[in-house]
C-alpha cells in the first residue's frame, strides 16, 4: 500500500502520519518517501484504518483527508 501525501513536499518543513488519529509508528515495515507519501508492505489486519497526514510548519498545522485502507481477509 502507497498513501501519497497530497501537499507540495517542497513548501513542508514536516510531514508525519496518523491512523485513526494516532501517530503511526515507523520501522522497515512502515516507511516514508521522501515526497512524503506513506508505505505500508506486508499490510496486516492491524494496519487497517483511516490513515491520514500531517503537515507542521511555521503556520497553523494542516491535515490531508482521510484515506481509508481495509484489509481482505
Amino acid at each position: 500500500h502507497v498513501l501519497n501525501c497530497e501537499v507540495n513536499p517542497d513548501l513542508v518543513s514536516f510531514i508525519r502520519w496518523e491512523q485513526n488519529k494516532e501517530p503511526v509508528e515507523l520501522d522497515q515495515r512502515v516507511f516514508t518517501l521522501p515526497s512524503g507519501a506513506l508505505v505500508i508492505s506486508n499490510a496486516t489486519e492491524a494496519d487497517a484504518g483511516l490513515y491520514r497526514c500531517v503537515i507542521e510548519n511555521a503556520g497553523p498545522t494542516k491535515t490531508s483527508e482521510e484515506a481509508e485502507i481495509q484489509i481482505l481477509p
